[in-house]
C-alpha cells in the first residue's frame, strides 16, 4: 500500500499536469474543436474549445469521489481517471493542430 504521502504527491503531479495541458489547449486549440476522425481522416463532430479543455479536468475530479463505502477513492481508480484525462487531452491538441 503506498503511504499516504506519496498518494496525494501523485494526485497532486496528475492534476498539475492536467491544469497545464487544460492551459495549452484554450491558448492553442481554434475556437471548434474536432472531437471525431471520419474515415477519410479529416476531422467531424465539433464541440466549442471551453468544454474541449473543462472535460478531462471534470474527469480528473471524478477521482476524488467517495467509493461505495463513503470511503475516499482509491488511489488507482485516481490514477487510471488522470491517465485516461491526459490521453484525452493529448488526442485533442495532436488531432486538431
Amino acid at each position: 500500500m503506498i503511504n499516504s504521502k506519496l498518494e496525494k504527491n501523485i494526485k497532486l503531479g496528475f492534476g498539475i499536469v492536467i491544469f497545464i495541458l487544460g492551459i495549452i489547449s484554450f491558448i492553442i486549440l481554434p475556437n471548434k474543436v474536432g472531437m471525431q476522425i471520419s474515415v477519410s481522416g479529416k476531422l467531424q463532430n465539433y464541440m466549442p474549445k471551453i468544454i474541449a479543455v473543462i472535460i478531462p479536468i471534470g474527469l480528473y475530479g471524478l477521482g476524488f469521489l467517495p467509493n461505495g463505502n463513503g470511503k475516499s477513492a482509491e488511489i488507482k481508480r485516481n490514477i487510471i481517471l488522470s491517465l485516461l484525462a491526459i490521453v484525452i487531452q493529448i488526442f485533442t491538441l495532436v488531432s486538431n493542430l
